[in-house]
């Protein structure tokens, strides 16, 4: 079975409630408007420092 990174519930700017299952080990892309996307990226790094401490 793959592994992923599960977010779930999500919540950021005009993002409400965003459930995300990432594949580890693979390249992910995210598009958006300008400047969605960076505080996205930021909130799944967050998650996933959180995660590993």
């Amino acid at each position: 079975m793959e592994q992923q990174l599960k977010l779930r519930g999500m919540t950021t700017n005009n993002l409400r409630n965003i459930d995300l299952d990432i594949p580890k080990n693979k390249i992910t892309v995210f598009t958006g408007v300008s400047g969605s996307e960076n505080l996205l990226s930021f909130s799944i790094q967050l998650q996933m420092r959180q995660h590993d401490n």
